[in-house]
């Protein structure tokens, strides 16, 4: 078989070129002071990669403030599961849930929190501190009510009153308008004249304060301690959603409707 001149003395010069290329650009064996350098002189933080971290002004500590701000959500979240053992009404929630949306706040806040922030914005931090102290509930002046039937007729008529009373409270009340009302509850449980009955009221106030951030809410706040005082004395529940229909407050046409059979005393 004749192979053409041409052929042969390319693949001639083909091997000239590669056994040599091969013999000096195949790897050898490592070399230990060549890979040490080279761990060295790399990895993700060398200079041939990427720029040094410039810290933040703000935050130094990167990693620090990181774990704190986890911190803090996981204990915001924690007190948003747990609670604070009072009644959360309807419409609170409803409130806080389009304050979610809306974007105005980002954590979810406590009902009496986000009452004394709101206060705070129109009177200064000094107000709330004299909210707070005011809060602090006085000694119960009246003696115990011995009479079984006039501490009856008593509760019949106080709770007709405080119903109306919230049933009349504004749907959007000013802070000073807030602040009367909370603040004569806490009168009222010093001033009420069955002294054993104030005396359960006030540790009602002690665990449920005064909500008063709109008619609704102080209804629904004053509704719930009724039915505390009704399990109490074993009476039947008060349906709350009836409040507007039992407890006229005169808000619309003349009715005649009868007294309802209130249960219990304050």
């Amino acid at each position: 078989m004749h192979v053409p001149r041409f052929a042969r003395v390319f693949v001639l010069a083909l091997t000239l070129v590669t056994v040599p290329s091969l013999y000096f650009f195949y790897p050898g064996p490592a070399n230990p002071d060549h890979i040490q350098s080279s761990l060295d002189k790399g990895g993700i933080d060398s200079d041939h990669i990427r720029e040094p971290v410039v810290p933040h002004l703000a935050y130094p500590d990167h990693n620090n403030q990181n774990a704190q701000d986890g911190h803090d959500h996981q204990q915001n979240h924690q007190q948003v599961q747990q609670g604070n053992g009072r009644p959360v009404f309807e419409d609170e929630a409803a409130r806080d849930d389009e304050e979610i949306e809306s974007g105005a706040n980002d954590d979810h806040v406590d009902v009496d929190d986000a009452e004394d922030d709101d206060y705070a914005d129109v009177a200064g931090p000094a107000a709330v501190t004299e909210t707070l102290a005011d809060n602090a509930i006085g000694k119960v002046i009246m003696p115990k009510l011995g009479n079984a039937t006039a501490k009856a007729e008593l509760g019949r008529a106080t709770w007709r009153f405080l119903h109306t009373m919230t049933l009349r409270f504004p749907d959007k009340p000013t802070p000073d308008e807030r602040e009367t009302l909370r603040s004569f509850f806490y009168l009222f449980s010093q001033l009420y004249p069955c002294g054993e009955c104030a005396a359960h009221f006030q540790k009602m106030l002690e665990k449920y304060p005064p909500q008063t951030s709109s008619r609704k809410t102080a209804s629904l706040w004053l509704c719930s301690l009724h039915n505390i005082v009704n399990a109490r004395l074993e009476k039947p529940e008060f349906d709350c959603l009836t409040l507007d229909s039992t407890y006229d407050c005169g808000c619309g046409n003349e009715t005649s409707s009868a007294l309802p059979e209130a249960t219990g005393s304050p």
